[in-house]
């Protein structure tokens, strides 16, 4: 009973992005619009981030400490049945650090729809990840 309690918060964290308002690729947004969606989208990804990372490490401590404990509901530490909240646990942590990421990503295209750093392609606004560039050092 537990477990489904459990997964389910997680699988309603994860879904949670998805009924997030999300604009039509193919309108024009002024940089000001475009800004503040994705630092809307960027607010809602580091919240969930937050959410997982405690959540998995609530889990993770909680886990350990229930195997740790002397025989608890008659059954004995090394049992595997005790496994499964600690690999959740760490399961959550580790899904949180994709999302801030993600949210660092979403701050950054924020910057650089207000800066008007991007392109055009066809009717889209397309911005710019990343610039290539060629370094060359000449030590004197």
């Amino acid at each position: 009973m537990k477990r489904a309690y459990i997964f389910t918060l997680l699988f309603l964290t994860f879904c949670g992005n998805l009924f997030a308002q999300k604009q039509k690729q193919g309108e024009m947004a002024s940089p000001q619009a475009l800004h503040d969606q994705y630092v809307q989208q960027a607010n809602n990804r580091q919240m969930m981030g937050y959410v997982l990372l405690t959540g998995g490490v609530a889990l993770t401590v909680g886990g350990i400490a229930k195997m740790k404990a002397p025989s608890f509901q008659n059954v004995s530490k090394g049992d595997p049945r005790l496994l499964w909240l600690p690999v959740v646990g760490i399961l959550s942590t580790a899904a949180s650090f994709p999302m801030m990421k993600s949210s660092r990503k979403l701050r950054e295209k924020a910057v650089m729809a207000l800066d008007d750093e991007s392109a055009f392609i066809g009717n889209q606004r397309v911005p710019f990840q990343s610039y290539p560039a060629l370094r060359l050092t000449i030590p004197l």
